[in-house]
């Protein structure tokens, strides 16, 4: 019974990647475009996503550009045709050399020039793919124990049958039997 529902629940986490992939997509672009300027909790999230995954914005660090976060720059150029490519980014998504050379206002001051300027000093992969390929590695991990442990548990199961005592049987309760076995 436990090996069915590991092997299913393997089956299902392999069969639903590109759900999870869309979901995935889905939440990190809802917080880069609206929650991120306004929620600090998901402000602290996405900031520590960008930090620990070593990524910037969703798919690239160009999301900004077009996240309620970014629009809001006092002085900004609009061309009439929608965003420009003057932005910024957080902090959370300047590499070492941004740190280094912009060691208090790394991503907040990115937004005298166009932001592929600034590419030396910023994550060049998006958030989605890193943290996707994160949570894969781990799925496939945890496949391949759901089946190992699973393919243990069923040969133990059946050593245990196969040397169980043959007088050792087990009865369904009912009325009669306990009747019986009262007398």
């Amino acid at each position: 019974m436990v090996f069915c529902l590991q092997l299913t629940a393997a089956i299902l986490a392999y069969s639903q990647q590109e759900f999870i992939k869309r979901y995935i997509d889905q939440s990190m672009y809802r917080i880069v475009q609206e929650l991120y300027a306004t929620q600090s909790s998901y402000k602290e999230l996405f900031d520590n996503i960008q930090s620990k995954f070593e990524c910037c914005g969703v798919r690239g660090y160009r999301d900004w550009l077009y996240s309620s976060w970014g629009r809001d720059i006092p002085g900004k150029t609009e061309l009439g045709i929608g965003y420009s490519d003057i932005g910024k980014v957080p902090q959370s998504c300047c590499n070492e050399q941004g740190m280094r050379d912009y060691p208090t206002d790394c991503g907040l001051t990115f937004d005298k020039l166009e932001l592929w300027t600034y590419e030396a000093f910023i994550h060049s992969k998006g958030c989605s793919k890193a943290f996707y390929d994160a949570a894969n590695s781990h799925l496939d991990i945890a496949i391949v124990i759901c089946v190992i442990m699973g393919t243990a548990e069923r040969d133990e199961l059946g050593l245990f049958a196969s040397t169980a005592d043959p007088s050792f049987r087990i009865y369904p309760v009912s009325d009669s039997n306990i009747k019986h076995k009262l007398e």
